[in-house]
């Protein structure tokens, strides 16, 4: 899917939306300046300042390709906080109607010290009394064979209920608040 922009002022309309991140609006506004032939930037490109090699864009894009965006009627979501556990948790993307989350453990973060991990286990264990399966996956798993990520996920929806009552709230483009647990 594409956005069409025809020029800044359509370009100043979508970011006072929400649609587009300021921190991307600069590269776009120098597209549009500099090209007067191509004008339409595809929507994935506004969505992250990442660079698309990023184990966890490259993850992000495989999994909506699978099933797409919340917002679009699909069903993931980006980043989802979740205060309904009763701490400040966020998983990294998550599936809320099948109550699955979906995070990246790379080893700065999640094994390099002992604090990080523990802290893990805590989420995992928080998030497993509310009846949420968390997929754990590394930048490795997904470097080497994203396939094989993307099926495990598909498998792990293939066995988990689904649930139509959610409640989110959207926190930016891909980026909801859980303020319920789906029921």
């Amino acid at each position: 899917m594409a956005i069409r922009i025809v020029d800044s002022k359509t370009l100043e309309q979508l970011i006072a939306k929400g649609r587009i991140k300021e921190a991307d609006a600069g590269a776009l506004r120098k597209a549009i300046k500099s090209s007067s032939k191509r004008r339409t930037v595809p929507l994935e490109d506004t969505l992250c300042t990442l660079p698309p090699s990023l184990p966890v864009v490259r993850l992000y894009r495989a999994v909506v390709a699978r099933y797409g965006r919340f917002d679009e009627s699909g069903e993931v979501v980006c980043e989802m906080n979740a205060p309904f556990t009763g701490r400040k948790w966020a998983l990294d993307m998550a599936l809320p109607r099948y109550r699955l989350g979906i995070e990246m453990d790379g080893w700065e973060f999640h094994g390099k010290y002992k604090e990080g991990f523990q802290r893990d286990r805590e989420k995992q264990t928080d998030f497993a009394r509310f009846g949420w399966l968390l997929l754990r996956v590394s930048n490795k798993q997904i470097n080497d064979d994203l396939d094989d990520v993307v099926t495990a996920l598909t498998q792990c929806v293939a066995h988990l209920p689904r649930f139509d009552n959610i409640h989110l709230k959207e926190r930016g483009i891909g980026r909801y608040e859980c303020t319920k647990n789906p029921t």
